[in-house]
């Protein structure tokens, strides 16, 4: 990552600017604390050219489960070159507040790197400019390299996870 703290879609830019050198669409969430210390990347989804598949409820499952967690931003390529954001991209940030509501970690913004800028939709205290939710800037050179844990789920041993088979509807409930 370009640095180790997340406080607006600048710093975004610069911490998922990794996702530019990509020629297929990824989508990744940069987990913060109330301070705004990246503490991992969650998602990690991969598409195609012009595309990727988002599921909110994953990005959801793997953010609430890190230590300390309060902040999520979500941020994307367009191997385009063309940082502008699609409708597309307006519905799922929507999508992701919806799922993010009440989960105790809290959706900042969403933005989309091209060549050497982004856009973003979001908060507007976090916009560029400071004046609009939407806006588009020039991506800022890293302040370093930063190490980050890429969080994801991952399945007890079967031994673990199978109590026994259940015959009976009554079984489930205990």
């Amino acid at each position: 990552m370009g640095t180790d703290t997340v406080l607006n879609a600048g710093d975004l830019a610069t911490a998922t600017s990794y996702l530019y050198k990509s020629a297929v669409e990824r989508f990744d969430g940069v987990v913060t604390d109330k301070n705004g210390k990246i503490l991992a990347v969650v998602g990690g989804f991969k598409g195609d050219i012009s595309s990727t598949a988002v599921y909110p409820a994953t990005i959801m499952a793997e953010a609430i489960r890190i230590k300390g967690a309060a902040n999520i931003w979500f941020s994307h390529n367009h191997p385009s070159g063309q940082s502008m954001l699609s409708e597309a991209d307006k519905k799922l940030w929507k999508s992701l507040n919806t799922v993010f509501k009440g989960s105790g970690v809290e959706p900042q913004g969403l933005i989309a790197v091209g060549d050497q800028e982004y856009s973003y939709f979001g908060k507007p205290e976090h916009a560029p400019l400071g004046a609009l939710g939407e806006e588009r800037a020039r991506t800022p050179k890293p302040k370093g390299e930063f190490k980050v844990p890429v969080m994801e789920r991952s399945l007890a041993p079967l031994k673990e996870r199978l109590l026994s088979a259940l015959s009976f509807p009554s079984l489930g409930k205990t």
